[in-house]
């Protein structure tokens, strides 16, 4: 284990990521048509969530975000379920997930 993540230990890393997914999650909600493929009441929650937004080309949004707004997400499907995936690191700052979802909402519209 890494020197840095050793120090701050295991637990607080989970906390923190399951922190700053819902932070980020908590702005998006009001975007029509968004859906959130991984639950967040749980302590299992870790950094890596998927969603994806009705009638929207998930993989064109994954381009406009890359390529018009620097945002690094990932184009996933498994079985029936497509979307984006996020995953924030412990050592983001609010206010980068801020960006994101200002990205995001302009990528939408």
């Amino acid at each position: 284990m890494f020197p840095f993540h050793k120090a701050i230990g295991a637990e607080r890393m989970h906390a923190r990521l399951r922190e700053l997914t819902r932070y980020w999650v908590g702005l998006v909600q009001d975007i029509p048509g968004f859906r959130l493929h991984t639950p967040t009441d749980t302590d299992s929650l870790a950094a890596i969530s998927l969603f994806s937004i009705d009638s929207i080309d998930m993989q064109q949004l994954e381009r406009d975000l890359r390529e018009k707004h620097q945002v690094h997400v990932k184009y996933r499907k498994v079985e029936h379920v497509e979307g984006l995936r996020v995953s924030p690191h412990i050592y983001m700052l609010k206010r980068d997930l801020d960006a994101f979802v200002a990205a995001l909402r302009s990528a939408v519209e």
